[in-house]
């Protein structure tokens, strides 16, 4: 028992020497840690005034412009814009210095002055970016970027190569941005022919194609469109890209600039498939032709545009041609028209389509005139035969859009040759073949809906009351007047009205 608290009483002895051991360690390493919290500490606060040192320091270096005298640096910019935009304006008097995002001067509500020194642009917002390397006086700052916001733009026949002509300018340092603007094209008479819609326009040098390039995205009748051209100042040529991605549709073209009448091919693209066009651009007037033998499409158009005044006159000439693509309601053709682009009052044109081959039905001299005249469509004089049988003319006619559906309306006049071969044709009930020399009607055709109505239904130039008994209801083609055994049905059932 004796030995046994003795064993304890050693054991105790020695837990307290290593807990006295431990204790001093510990003290020390408190120590250590203490010290070096102090060190690091003193570390940090002298990289934190080192930063915030710094920081006051780049803030006086960028605080520099606000000690420039304003008429100095107001007569600056004026010579360098001149100089490296070719840009006048009336005034840059309001000069506000503004550090972020990035340091620039901003100037609110001035004009754009052209040639004559009238007013070409209003600008709500200019902002002047300059290179910060050198700006210790107004004299030693370069002016790299100009930015205009809200900006109206105001173009005629004498200055529509207004966004063209900056290509011409040394962009190698400098950029020019256009944002949330507007361009109103005008006549002579000041009247708004249409206004397009600027999103964002950049001027900028391309160093990999060395050219000047300008990238635009617009909106023009609520179409969204791409628009890109390069001025390559080695080769002397512009490269133009135009992109309608809502219609699947690019154009692609380059010329010389060197000479004045211009020629070149342009590039249409259209589902994938390519149309090229050569073309011979003058000073009043761009003519052009297909080139027949790269199409392999069997397509065949010439062409010529007037521009004072402007007048487009086209001829197209297609082996084959699917009457149903002029019928669909999804087509580009009818989205096109329902845009109202082309209902201007000072647009006038006069395009011609025929074809040999007509399908699905068998039709020769096959002619679609495409008129428009002062603002207003028509299709008068469009005609075609149909084999030997008879020959269908339209006239006094008008395409225009009625509650967002497109509608096309019309008089037709079928003048019959082969009164004979129709009733076969269309297996007549010969008790109800008539003596019918013509027939005159006048239609109204819904692109959207895919029907069609008939009024005043004339035979042999007589009005026939039973006949009219049609009149002003709706024919679906869609479902209808394709079926073949449902069209000549309704023939026998004109026929059988007609005879009472």
């Amino acid at each position: 028992m004796e030995s046994h608290n003795k064993f304890f009483k050693i054991l105790q002895k020695k837990i307290l020497q290593i807990d006295s051991l431990l204790k001093r360690n510990l003290n020390k390493l408190n120590i250590f840690n203490y010290l070096d919290k102090k060190k690091n500490l003193k570390k940090s606060n002298q990289f934190f005034l080192i930063l915030v040192f710094f920081i006051f320091l780049i803030s006086v270096y960028l605080s520099i412009p606000t000690l420039y005298d304003k008429n100095k640096l107001k007569l600056e910019f004026e010579n360098q814009i001149s100089q490296k935009f070719n840009l006048t304006f009336d005034s840059l008097e309001s000069l506000n210095y503004q550090i972020f995002p990035k340091p620039h001067f901003v100037i609110k509500n001035l004009s754009i002055l052209d040639n004559e020194k009238k007013e070409l642009a209003e600008v709500k917002n200019l902002k002047i970016f300059f290179s910060l390397k050198k700006f210790l006086n107004p004299k030693s700052i370069q002016i790299n970027s100009l930015v205009f916001e809200n900006s109206n733009f105001n173009l005629t026949d004498k200055n529509s190569d207004f966004f063209i002509k900056l290509l011409d300018n040394d962009f190698l340092n400098t950029t020019i941005v256009i944002k949330d603007s507007n361009i109103f094209y005008r006549n002579l008479s000041e009247e708004v022919l249409f206004i397009n819609n600027i999103k964002n326009i950049k001027y900028y040098y391309n160093s990999k194609k060395s050219s000047n390039t300008l990238k635009s995205n617009n909106e023009l009748f609520d179409i969204p469109y791409f628009f890109e051209l390069e001025n390559n100042k080695v080769n002397k040529k512009y490269f133009l890209k135009f992109n309608l991605k809502d219609f699947n549709f690019k154009i692609e073209s380059e010329h010389n600039h060197v000479t004045k009448d211009r020629n070149g091919i342009i590039n249409f693209f259209y589902l994938k498939k390519k149309f090229p066009i050569k073309y011979q651009l003058k000073s009043n007037s761009l003519n052009f032709q297909t080139l027949e033998d790269l199409l392999n499409l069997n397509v065949f158009s010439v062409g010529e545009i007037n521009f004072k005044p402007f007048f487009l006159d086209v001829d197209v000439n297609l082996n084959e041609f699917d009457i149903n693509n002029l019928f669909k309601s999804n087509s580009l053709l009818v989205d096109f028209l329902k845009t109202g682009i082309l209902n201007n009052k000072n647009l006038s044109t006069n395009t011609k389509l025929s074809s040999k081959k007509i399908s699905p039905i068998k039709v020769d001299n096959f002619l679609v005139n495409f008129k428009i005249e002062e603002g207003l469509i028509n299709l008068d004089s469009s005609q075609f035969d149909w084999l030997d049988y008879l020959n269908l003319k339209i006239s006094n006619s008008s395409i225009y859009v009625k509650n967002d559906n497109l509608i096309f309306d019309g008089l037709i006049t079928i003048d019959i040759k082969n009164l004979d071969m129709i009733y076969q044709y269309f297996q007549a009930t010969k008790s109800l073949r008539a003596d019918i020399r013509s027939l005159q009607f006048n239609f109204s055709y819904n692109f959207d809906q895919e029907n069609i109505k008939f009024n005043t239904i004339k035979v042999n130039n007589i009005i026939n009351e039973n006949i009219n008994s049609l009149s002003g209801k709706t024919f679906f083609v869609k479902d209808n007047f394709k079926n073949q055994i449902y069209f000549k049905n309704f023939i026998n059932k004109f026929l059988k009205a007609y005879s009472g």
